[in-house]
């Protein structure tokens, strides 16, 4: 059978169109985990089936890591861009020669800079030669020709590249490491999903005994650790294990496992909220079975928890992935529903202190702000760039996000007018928090596209802001990843970082005092929700572990 198999070929193409010598069927011989992954799904769906959906899963790998090089690649791009038409403006009205060798000499460095960045592209320095004015003085001598480029021409210049880099990222998504370590992080929170509902299938009473202790949960792995180990394992400084959840069965069969998203915790720390399909409330301070948040019915296919806010006085909670939902958490009814043709993908959402408004922020490259009440739109602002998180400031005043381009924007919270835009730090701002004092904000940021990747040069992971000047407080030591999400709670600050860590830091002076390396029990951490003394953490194959938020002792991370 396998060896019919490794006869078909299935050619993977980029977003369909962009055809590579990747051959899924190939692959799926080439990597155990792959094949471990078939014979898992192979009950359940069948063997043409199963070998089905493990290549689309192994395409599904390939296109986001492909569009997270794209997004990364035109981020960069029009940074350098802008830079370039800044200058030129400067040269082309500098008021003496030696202004004009000043940024004659910033602006010859970036034809060699963009060169750099989209080298993969074919004839690059063609596309980028085509753009510099044409006379021969002009292309002797780079830094005057840069500066007579007009902004019509650098416009033309970037769409040009942007439009070439699908095809060119195409062709360098074959590298060996990359393809290895992608299969790895695809496929093993898939496997431990597959496993944990197996276990579980196995005793009638599984759903209610998702919510458990560490010692109900037996001893590689989340399961097969005794629970002694696993509490020393998973527990660091200020970050001690409390109790584990494992993941809830899927809705259907045909639902594979998935990570959770986003968590919701109430201020109290008595409930929260997760997914990672729909929404369940969970007590956290008893042994009581969760509940699920609304009913099964014809729009629960869009009320994934891909993100999720409680309301500050914790009797409503916000949901959604394709729309939003506003739920009354009493009777486990919605309140509001936004439809899903007005958000497109929901990234983030945000309760306003007082809990009368909603922000939310998505792929549409809007902040949106809602009447959490009638779900009528109070304002709308344009952020040319789609924005991964946001947060309001403690006040209720100003409300804050951050997107692509690394740059922390601040609206006002009345009448959605720009207030502030801090400077970028490097790579794309995947979460924000606010401090309770309300004078700093701390910022996550870095692109992540390789998986497992490091910041790249020139990154901030992890920053403190002052909330009024923008000035950088501090950058916070550590981090050498991407950070995916930020939390504050009292004098700590919390991160995920895309090593598979959970750390935390004084928030006082920066120096750590927990970390947490959920690589140990085979998963990676992916939401994260802190209120004061306890913090949940959900992982990538969909269990939420909570830890007890301590005094740790300060040491190097």
């Amino acid at each position: 059978m396998s060896e019919a198999r490794a006869r078909v070929r299935r050619p993977y193409a980029f977003r369909g169109r962009h055809l590579t010598t990747i051959d899924l069927a190939e692959q799926v011989e080439r990597h155990a985990a792959l094949r471990e992954l078939r014979q898992a799904l192979a009950p359940r769906l069948g063997a043409q089936a199963a070998q089905e959906e493990v290549e689309a899963t192994l395409a599904r790998s390939l296109d986001d890591l492909g569009d997270d090089l794209l997004a990364e690649a035109a981020r960069d791009i029009d940074a350098i861009l802008r830079t370039w038409s800044r200058l030129a403006d400067a040269y082309r009205s500098a008021g003496d020669r030696a202004e004009m060798g000043r940024i004659a000499l910033e602006l010859g460095d970036l034809p060699g800079r963009l060169e750099e960045r989209v080298h993969l592209v074919p004839n690059a320095g063609g596309l980028i030669d085509a753009a510099i004015p044409t006379s021969l003085v002009a292309r002797l001598r780079y830094p005057v020709a840069a500066g007579r480029v007009t902004p019509e021409q650098l416009t033309q210049l970037g769409q040009r590249l942007k439009e070439a880099m699908p095809r060119a990222i195409s062709q360098d998504l074959l590298r060996a490491e990359a393809l290895e370590r992608l299969v790895q992080e695809a496929v093993a929170p898939l496997l431990m999903g597959l496993r944990a509902q197996a276990a579980f299938a196995a005793d009638p009473a599984a759903p209610d005994a998702a919510v458990a202790a560490p010692a109900d949960l037996g001893g590689g792995g989340w399961l097969t650790r005794p629970p002694p180990d696993l509490a020393r394992t998973l527990s660091s400084g200020a970050l001690q294990l409390e109790r584990t959840w494992a993941p809830r069965p899927p809705p259907t069969p045909d639902h594979l496992p998935q990570a959770i998203e986003s968590i919701a915790l109430a201020a109290d720390g008595t409930c929260a909220i997760w997914g990672p399909w729909e929404p369940w409330l969970h007590e956290l301070g008893g042994a009581e079975a969760a509940r699920r948040l609304g009913p099964v019915d014809g729009r629960a296919w869009w009320r994934h928890c891909l993100a999720a806010a409680m309301c500050p006085d914790g009797r409503r909670a916000a949901t959604g992935g394709a729309g939003i939902t506003i739920w009354d958490l009493a009777t486990g009814r919605a309140q509001v529903d936004l439809g899903e043709a007005e958000l497109e993908e929901l990234y983030a959402l945000a309760f306003s202190p007082c809990g009368r408004w909603l922000a939310a922020v998505g792929a549409t490259r809007l902040v949106q702000v809602f009447d959490s009440l009638t779900g009528i739109p109070a304002w709308i602002a344009d952020l040319d760039e789609p924005a991964l998180c946001v947060a309001w400031s403690p006040d209720g005043r100003r409300v804050l996000s951050g997107g692509w381009s690394g740059a922390l924007t601040l609206h006002d919270a009345q009448s959605g007018a720009l207030v502030a835009r801090f400077d970028d730090v490097g790579g794309s701002i995947n979460a924000v928090a606010v401090d309770p004092s309300g004078q700093l904000v701390a910022t996550g940021a870095g692109s992540g596209c390789s998986p497992g990747g490091r910041l790249h040069k020139g990154e901030v992971g992890l920053r403190l802001w002052d909330a009024h000047s923008g000035a950088v407080v501090r950058d916070v030591r550590g981090p050498r990843h991407a950070v995916a999400q930020v939390a504050i709670s009292g004098d700590q600050l919390l991160a995920i970082v895309e090593d598979g860590t959970l750390r935390a830091w004084r928030l006082r002076d920066g120096r750590p005092c927990g970390r947490v390396d959920l690589t140990l029990v085979d998963d990676r951490p992916t939401a994260l929700a802190a209120a004061g003394h306890r913090v949940l953490v959900g992982t990538q194959a969909g269990w939420v572990a909570a830890f007890a938020l301590e005094e740790g002792e300060c040491r190097s991370s």
